[in-house]
């Protein structure tokens, strides 16, 4: 069963009509009473069950940099780290993942961007830190 992002498979039902079978996590005997009671024109029906994932969120330990890891579930809020590091001559843009870059210390909901992400790297979400440079403004006086 190929998902959805953000979302795993917490398990499976039999449904016939309005029947439906009690909740049922990996592999299943096919019964004879299973298929008496859920089977139509010989065909049984099987609707599966999702549950939103929990996935664990850190800095690119690339960076240099060290936070502590969070956990967050999909479509909840999470509170993203506040960095207080520097670098010199540029300004901390934010936490980065794909093309997404969210403020510091800001409350965000675990959205499907950051899920994509965490489903393709084993449920783990790592974050960039985003940096721009400073912008200066020189003046001079002519007359001296």
């Amino acid at each position: 069963v190929s998902g959805y992002a953000g979302y795993r498979v917490s398990g499976w039902h039999w449904v016939f009509g309005s029947e439906v079978s009690e909740s049922f996590e990996g592999e299943v005997e096919l019964t004879q009473d299973i298929v008496s009671m859920f089977s139509k024109d010989q065909r049984l029906i099987i609707a599966v069950e999702w549950a939103a994932k929990t996935y664990t969120l850190e800095v690119d330990p690339t960076t240099g940099y060290k936070f502590e890891t969070k956990t967050g579930t999909f479509g909840e809020d999470i509170t993203l780290w506040t960095n207080t590091y520097n670098r010199s001559f540029m300004k901390f843009a934010g936490w980065s993942v794909g093309d997404s870059v969210y403020k510091n210390s800001a409350t965000v909901r675990l959205d499907d961007i950051m899920a994509i992400a965490g489903d393709a790297n084993n449920d783990r979400i790592v974050f960039g830190m985003s940096w721009i440079d400073n912008e200066y403004q020189v003046q001079y006086n002519l007359d001296g």
